[in-house]
């Protein structure tokens, strides 16, 4: 096989693997969302009477996934696949490591509060989206059980003066002061 053919292989496969990205919707890494969520647990749950502290912090890991994908306006995150974009691969192949990464390494005891950051993404990609594409084999079902229309509308009221990078390779850069900015308010406040 050449290597121009098992490039293209590559590019198809890991194409394949971030299909989720082929609506409409702008999100941000996951990456990102684990340590909003971090930082939630990490900041207020010492300082909260239990159990208050256990729900408030779910609440607002739930709810930070909100803002932080209306963020997202600022950052490299094309709605479809960019199969012949190297860059566009090459980014998401690390930032899906790095997520996997910051799970396995933040995974006690912040384990629930990163899955509960991520529910909205659980629910519309990997609940809806599968049973909309693979068991009622029809586009429209379930439209309005999704709950990434909610972000939308926020975004649009709220965000729009935001700068648009979507598109933008240079969104990456924006990314990459975000998740390091996360880490050292983790790792150094």
């Amino acid at each position: 096989m050449t290597g121009r053919k098992k490039k293209s292989k590559l590019i198809f496969y890991f194409s394949f693997i971030f299909r989720k990205k082929t609506v409409d919707f702008i999100i941000m890494q996951m990456i990102t969302h684990f340590l909003v969520g971090i930082i939630i647990q990490k900041y207020l749950f010492p300082i909260i009477p239990f159990p208050f502290n256990i729900i408030l912090i779910l609440i607002l890991a739930f709810l930070s996934h909100i803002l932080v994908d209306c963020l997202a306006r600022l950052t490299y995150h094309t709605p479809e696949p960019q199969k012949g974009d190297k860059i566009w691969l090459s980014w998401h192949i690390i930032i899906y490591v790095t997520s996997f990464l910051v799970f396995i390494i933040f995974f006690n005891p912040y384990w629930l509060v990163m899955i509960v950051s991520i529910l909205f993404d659980i629910w519309d990609w990997y609940t809806l989206r599968m049973i909309q594409r693979h068991i009622k084999k029809d586009p429209n079902w379930g439209k309005k059980y999704f709950l990434h229309p909610i972000i939308d509308k926020v975004r649009n009221k709220f965000f729009m003066w935001l700068p648009d990078l979507t598109y933008n390779h240079k969104g990456i850069l924006v990314e990459i002061v975000i998740i390091i900015s996360l880490l050292c308010i983790i790792l150094f406040l």
